[in-house]
């Protein structure tokens, strides 16, 4: 028996020494491959969405209009992202996360294939187009997949970890059962014991560096990413958030997102997000207006998800809010410049013509006012049409001015030397209840300007606030000198450089945003029939064509506040800059003779208006041919002696500054003279500049027209 013992014993010892050497293999053999296999399927699945997160910025700045970029590159990190991703799927041995790898395999291929289709059609895949919005949902989708086999990974992870630490504490207690027989045992399996533990802390930290470079993909890009639960009450909040909102992540846990948002705001948005709620529907591209920590407004583009549990319940919402308030302000800017582009067309064209119509008018009272007669009431009556077309000329004057066509007389103006001038008229004006108060800025820089225009469009606001203002008030005029860089001048569309900033603001009952939309256009008024509607148009109109801006602030019963920003003078004499008009000082004296005997040749479309000229001008001992356009004009030269031509500016097909031009090569001695309405320096661009300076406008009186007439030939 005890030989047997003897036997047993050594067979025990080397059966547990084979058992702990076994088990200890095992454990350690176990551990390698955590390490080999799972850091090799995290680092994989971190390739996959870096490198698509590569190609969608890079297909993101082709989009944008950099067409220089290779398409083949987001091509290649598309590849890319679909190698790791089959590395992924055949290192893992886990059934639920190669179904669910198949799946982003195929959501990687319609990436792909919208991604193929959206540089397609790159003409109609602007921002917020269908298929930009397909494209970014696809991509958010894919990313939010891979995000979940990461996770899946990670939990595979811990599951496998745990299996490991129990064969750990299997092989601690057999060590400690057969300690005393087996003592060299344990030291080596003390001294595995502690490789294993380095290798653990290796994956650890591993794990710790991936989860740093999710945070830093997260960071930079830009966006604030979020959850919410049940009841809408942020539980998530990335550091970006501060970016955007000024708030801390802490400080945003426990709100809700229309605790951001004001009253009008939050109901606004609280009926739209309830009904997708109730349909456990996506958020998609929900802009909506925030209110930042320091009370500016932010302009955010929210997308979500929701989250669903395993018995199907909605438990919340996972998403991100990107902010697009700059893109909102400039794609106002630009609605707004295209509708007031629209507008000044309209009302040019509409000015156009019925300075025609005043010319006709004018005119032919002038000619019967020229004729004797013995009735002076006809004489009485004749005198009040012209005062009457005068009057108007002034309404079409405004009307130009709106559509940046008006004749404007440019110069070196002194800003403060203006508003100084203007005062007492503007005191009188607001009338005792009303304190102006003057802040001018020392040494104010100059500028190039209609000093007329800026007058009236100072009076203009001036008359506007003492109109909000309904009892006692205060009416502030400030001056200052600024030099504004891209950023400033982003919102007035204007380039940058030095500006002179004329503020005028005042303490009155202020304008909603409705009302703000609408102040520039002509004929919008708030004071019924009591006003035109003309006043801010016309000062919307100065500063455009000065190449400055305007803006405009105001708050409910706090008041409005306007800015209207002039470029600075920087040139010597005005010849330096030619496409700023300088006033005409070289105006005949109403003495000289204005009869003659020349043949002058009479271009207009207007029927009633090229009648009206030949009148006038064959009354006073010209000779003279007409015309009804430039074509017709140009045959009338080649058999007809012409010693001077009178050419309207806008006529269908052929211009008359194209008409001028040819004249001038064809016929060098016939002289010319033009006639309009308009002053747009784009229609001249290519012709002669002399000729625009001298042109006549209309609608002229008779006497200036024979005089400038009489100029040319003398």
């Amino acid at each position: 028996m005890k030989k047997k013992s003897k036997n047993i014993l050594p067979l025990s010892m080397a059966a547990v020494t084979l058992l702990l050497v076994f088990l200890t293999f095992i454990s350690v053999h176990y551990a390698d491959r955590m390490v080999s296999k799972y850091s090799t399927l995290v680092a994989s699945a971190i390739e996959v969405k870096q490198e698509l997160t590569v190609a969608h910025l890079w297909f993101e700045e082709i989009m944008s209009g950099d067409r220089n970029e290779d398409i083949n590159t987001v091509w290649f990190h598309i590849r890319h992202a679909e190698t790791f991703l089959h590395a992924i799927d055949n290192g893992v041995e886990n059934n639920a996360i190669n179904l669910k790898l198949v799946t982003v395999e195929k959501k990687l291929q319609a990436f792909r294939e919208i991604t193929r289709i959206r540089y397609n059609s790159f003409e109609n895949s602007g921002v917020g187009s269908k298929i930009d919005q397909q494209y970014d949902a696809s991509f958010i989708n894919l990313l939010h997949d891979i995000d979940i086999i990461i996770f899946d990974i990670k939990t595979l992870i811990e599951s496998d970890q745990t299996f490991f630490n129990l064969i750990q504490k299997a092989l601690i207690i057999l060590i400690i059962f057969s300690g005393i027989i087996v003592g060299f045992l344990l030291y080596f399996y003390q001294n595995n014991l502690f490789i294993a533990l380095q290798d653990q802390q290796s994956i650890n930290h591993e794990l710790s560096n991936n989860k740093q470079r999710f945070q830093d993909i997260a960071l930079c890009g830009g966006d604030w990413i979020w959850e919410v639960n049940s009841l809408g009450i942020y539980t998530y909040a990335s550091e970006n958030v501060s970016n955007i909102l000024g708030y801390s992540s802490n400080e945003i846990i426990g709100k809700t997102p229309f605790d951001l948002m004001s009253s009008n705001e939050s109901k606004r948005v609280s009926s739209y997000f309830k009904e997708l709620v109730e349909n456990h529907e996506k958020i998609t591209d929900l802009d909506n207006w925030n209110i930042h920590k320091n009370g500016e407004h932010v302009y955010l583009r929210t997308n979500g998800v929701p989250i669903i549990n395993d018995n199907g319940d909605l438990t919340g919402y996972r998403g991100v809010d990107k902010d697009i308030t700059e893109f909102k302000t400039m794609n106002d800017l630009l609605l707004r410049t295209q509708k007031m582009d629209a507008l000044g067309k309209l009302t040019g064209g509409i000015a156009h013509d019925f300075n025609n119509m005043l010319g006709v008018i004018i005119g032919y009272s002038e000619l019967l006012l020229n004729i004797p007669s013995n009735n002076e009431k006809s004489e009485e009556y004749l005198t009040e049409i012209i005062k009457a077309g005068n009057r108007s000329k002034k309404l079409t004057s405004k009307l130009l001015t709106f559509s940046r066509k008006s004749i404007f007389s440019s110069e070196i103006t002194d800003i403060n030397k203006l508003l100084n001038n203007v005062r007492h008229m503007l005191e009188k004006t607001l009338t005792a209840r009303i304190t102006l108060n003057y802040d001018l800025e020392d040494n104010l820089w100059p500028s190039w300007i209609d000093k007329s225009s800026l007058e009236d469009a100072i009076l203009n606001m001036s008359i506007n606030a003492m109109h909000a203002i309904e009892d006692i008030g205060l009416l502030t005029v400030k001056t200052r000198n600024l030099s504004l860089n891209e950023n400033e001048v982003k919102a007035l569309d204007l380039t940058p450089g030095d500006y002179i900033a004329i503020s005028i603001s005042d303490t009155g009952c202020g304008m909603d945003e409705q009302t703000l939309q609408k102040i520039f256009d002509p004929f919008y008024t708030t004071k019924g029939e009591k006003g035109i509607g003309l006043g801010l148009s016309q000062l919307y109109g100065f500063v455009q064509q000065s190449k400055g801006g305007v803006q405009v602030t105001s708050k409910i019963n706090e008041g409005s506040e306007f800015i209207i920003y002039l470029p600075r003078y920087l040139y010597s004499t005005s010849e330096d800059n030619p496409d700023l008009v300088t006033p005409d000082k070289n105006l005949p004296s109403s003495s000289k003779i204005i009869s003659g005997h020349e043949t002058v040749l009479v271009v207009d479309d207007e029927d009633s208006l090229r009648l009206l000229v030949e009148e006038i001008l064959l009354s006073n001992g010209y000779k003279v041919l007409t015309a009804n356009n430039a074509e017709q004009a140009l045959k009338t030269l080649e058999t007809e002696h012409v010693d001077l031509l009178l050419s309207d500016v806008i006529m269908p097909g052929m211009s008359g500054y194209k008409l001028a031009s040819i004249v001038k090569e064809k016929y060098p001695d016939i002289k010319i003279q033009m006639a309009s309405g308009y002053s747009d320096s784009n229609s001249i661009r290519n012709y002669d500049e002399n000729l625009h300076k001298n042109k006549l406008d209309k609608p002229y009186n008779i006497k200036k027209l024979l005089q400038r007439i009489r100029e040319e030939f003398d």
